[in-house]
């Protein structure tokens, strides 16, 4: 039925988004930054990634995409200036609610990050990372 194959569609997106935020995650944990929250929600806002590099508190917002949409319909073509508002807004209530862990990494400043996320399906159906785009300072 229609609705069956809607909920499959919607059940793979999570799927995909989940694992891109994994591949992320990782790839931001390879360049140094240390990883605090994954999927942290302040009301309806959410922040993929929460990390610290240095004394900076970095939300990242996660965009995965086939690698076919790479060129027509980049990743970072989502992410909108009302977007990043709420990136900000979130960072900064995990700024507010999260005192005694912002005090413990000494954070002095906030940074809106996002990675980009492309991959292939390879001959089993598995995805592979083809590319992944760290965009620093998005705010």
């Amino acid at each position: 039925s229609r609705i069956a194959a809607a909920c499959r569609r919607v059940a793979s997106s999570l799927e995909t988004g989940a694992w891109g935020e994994r591949v992320a995650a990782s790839h931001l944990s390879r360049r140094g930054l240390i990883h605090i929250k994954r999927n942290w929600h302040s009301g309806r806002l959410e922040a993929d990634i929460v990390s610290v590099d240095g004394r900076t508190l970095i939300v990242t917002e996660v965009k995965t995409r086939h690698r076919t949409l790479e060129q027509n319909h980049p990743a970072m073509a989502a992410i909108t200036v009302d977007k990043r508002r709420r990136l900000e807004r979130i960072g900064q209530s995990f700024l507010r609610n999260n005192g005694p862990l912002c005090r413990r990494f000494h954070i002095r400043t906030l940074r809106i990050d996002a990675v980009e996320v492309y991959y292939e399906r390879g001959p089993l159906g598995l995805r592979s990372p083809r590319r992944v785009v760290w965009h620093r300072g998005l705010s």
